[in-house]
């Protein structure tokens, strides 16, 4: 358990992840502008095409970044592709930008467990090493993209890499269909082979050197043959990009190829290429831009706080089963602080935090002492609304929801999937009740456009964060049972559960929950009495 006084410190200097949560709210209230972005890249299709859609939104590459084997030509890294590495340079010159490189060895991936954890000699710590070396020439670097569009083993190390360099992690490309992926690439314009392959079905002899356009055929046959990714996500096979539209000047011409067969197996021989490439000149086509959101770097400020706790008065309400802290006071840092110590000390890891607050307003010191509170990662799922207090005072009310924990998603990665995580909490998160039945709960989901994180005004809010929660459910397929769909609304704004303000400024927030009938109706009538027990109370 932390103290007052060590809450109070933290407070005074944020933690890496607490500036990252601030930087990240404040950033996306400054909508359509552009952001400046370090890209790494491994020189596949991905890592590049992902470029090419940050840049059609708006923002700005200014630099690449690789990690290279240190001395053989292929190694196989757990998050990182090392093949064709030898024309990193090549591609580099041929946009025009400035790369930045360190070496990583076989066996460098040390801490292979889904989630990672700090460990020296890693190869996430030489990314690490390899982002300070950027950040230390390009300091208005804001992002950094990857081409990660299925690996939650690799977003999550790329996004605990950002956090500790207080950068947003960009991964345009994350969970969009692999055909329609294809298809994007195709239709860009952009030119990529076939470099290695490890699947049944592929050959390095017969397809290494292919183009994807040229192998698409035979990609889509054995993936409905035999369930492999049409687009390589499972490691079948990679590529890298000779040519995109907009982002190179030169196109890569191969030179002195030769192919490199490493297990001649019957079913799934193993191969890549080695090659050589040349620089040709070609016309430099013009991409359209838009304005896009992310940009800045606000100052971290909180207000002072005399830290009194006489200043708060905690109260404990049994609903249904479950506590609901309310803590009213004038000294809103005080409340807050008292409010969650209590509710933390009650529930060590609860899985899912519903949260009220008299003025949103106020929230950035609140989710403040909130991250320093509840420290776990990946943190609990969280949804959180708006009641007016009737006396002018400030008041913080949360509803800690225990259980066994399955599985927590937290995504902070700017995509097309869903919005991503900007704050101290999870997407969703998957547990066990005390009665032994499993129920996801995914967090308030608000009307965002999730690829620029702005407020979505031409579309119908409701169905917008409908669609979010769907999208976030699709992740959890191992627990079955309905949906239930819980809408928190502003007053003559539909039905739900009626509060006094939402996030952002927007009408309708909405809660997801699956699992049993029975259980997720439970659940429904927690959220339902919570509510109405604060804003009797407020």
């Amino acid at each position: 358990m932390m103290n007052h006084t060590a809450i109070l410190m933290l407070l005074g200097s944020l933690s890496v992840l607490d500036s990252t949560i601030l930087i990240l709210r404040s950033t996306y209230e400054k909508t359509r502008c552009q952001m400046k972005f370090l890209a790494l890249i491994s020189g596949g299709k991905d890592s590049i095409f992902a470029i090419h859609q940050l840049v059609k939104q708006g923002h700005e590459c200014v630099a690449l970044a690789n990690l290279a084997p240190v001395a053989e030509d292929e190694i196989d890294s757990f998050t990182f592709q090392t093949v064709g590495h030898n024309v990193i340079d090549s591609i580099a010159k041929a946009m025009n930008l400035p790369l930045f490189r360190r070496t990583i060895s076989r066996g460098d991936s040390k801490s292979v467990g889904l989630q990672y954890e700090t460990t020296e000699g890693d190869e996430i710590e030489t990314l690490s090493m390899l982002v300070a070396d950027v950040l230390a020439a390009h300091t208005d670097i804001k992002g950094l993209s990857t081409g990660a569009v299925f690996s939650h083993y690799q977003r999550i190390r790329v996004e605990h890499v950002c956090r500790t360099h207080g950068l947003l992690s960009l991964a345009p490309l994350w969970r969009i269909a692999q055909a329609t992926l294809l298809d994007m690439m195709e239709e860009a314009g952009m030119e990529a082979i076939i470099v290695k392959t490890a699947s049944m079905g592929l050959d390095p002899r017969k397809h290494c050197g292919l183009s994807i356009v040229q192998a698409r055929a035979h990609l889509n046959d054995l993936a409905q043959r035999y369930q492999v990714n049409e687009a390589g996500e499972g490691g079948e096979f990679e590529s890298i990009t000779l040519y995109c539209p907009g982002l190179f000047h030169q196109r890569l011409s191969v030179v002195n190829r030769r192919v490199v067969v490493t297990d001649d197996d019957d079913m799934a021989p193993v191969g890549h290429l080695a090659f050589d490439v040349a620089l040709e000149d070609v016309q430099f086509e013009a991409i359209e831009r838009r304005h896009a959101v992310l940009t800045g770097r606000p100052q971290l400020l909180v207000p002072p706080t005399d830290g009194d706790s006489s200043l708060a008065t905690v109260t404990i309400h049994d609903v249904r089963g479950f506590n609901l802290f309310i803590g009213t006071g004038e000294d809103i840092l005080t409340v807050a602080r008292e409010t969650l110590l209590a509710a933390h000390q009650a529930t060590k890891d609860p899985m899912y935090n519903i949260m009220a607050v008299s003025d949103l307003g106020q929230f950035g010191p609140i989710n403040g002492v909130y991250s320093a509170t509840f420290t776990a990662m990946p943190p609990p799922g969280r949804c959180c609304v708006q009641m007016n207090s009737k006396d002018g005072r400030h008041t913080v009310a949360i509803l800690p929801i225990p259980g066994a924990s399955q599985r927590r998603l937290h995504v902070e990665s700017v995509s097309s999937w869903a919005p991503a995580c900007i704050g101290p909490y999870s997407q969703a998160a998957d547990w066990e009740t005390i009665e032994g039945n499993r129920v996801v709960g995914v967090s308030g989901q608000i009307p965002l456009e999730p690829s620029t994180m702005a407020i979505d005004t031409e579309l119908d809010g409701r169905q917008l964060c409908d669609k979010h929660v769907a999208a976030v459910l699709e992740e959890f397929p191992a627990t079955e049972g309905e949906v239930e769909l819980i809408p928190f609304v502003l007053a003559g704004n539909g039905e739900g559960i009626v509060v006094d303000a939402l996030p952002r400024g927007v009408s309708v927030e909405v809660v997801g929950l699956k699992g049993r009938p029975d259980v997720t109706e439970a659940m429904r009538m927690v959220f339902e009495e919570a509510m109405e027990v604060i804003r009797a109370e407020f």
